[in-house]
């Protein structure tokens, strides 16, 4: 599911990818779903996209929380525009840096 959860959300296709990363995060235990910071990271994505800022902040806070500011820095290819949402946290939730 996050295969292709992720091939949707590089089409822009958010809603689509909102529903593979819900099940992506559901499919294993609550610990691990929770636990994957990549997930996270596509579900707030997905959800600021498709307007949801409330469940946007919560998932990026997730991924920041896991990973750090590094989650949302671009890919080997240069491609993912992770600060969009880097700024957008930073923006809603003190002590972001």
């Amino acid at each position: 599911m996050t295969a292709i959860g992720d091939v949707y959300f590089q089409q822009g296709m958010y809603p689509q990818a909102h529903a593979c990363f819900d099940k992506a995060r559901g499919n294993w235990c609550i610990e691990m779903g929770y636990a994957n910071p990549f997930v996270m990271l596509r579900l707030g994505e997905c959800c600021l996209e498709i307007g949801d800022e409330k469940n946007a902040i919560e998932y990026l806070l997730r991924a920041y929380m896991l990973e750090g500011r590094e989650i949302f820095e671009p890919d080997e290819d240069g491609n993912d525009d992770g600060m969009k949402y880097f700024e957008f946290l930073k923006a809603h939730v003190e002590h972001i840096e």
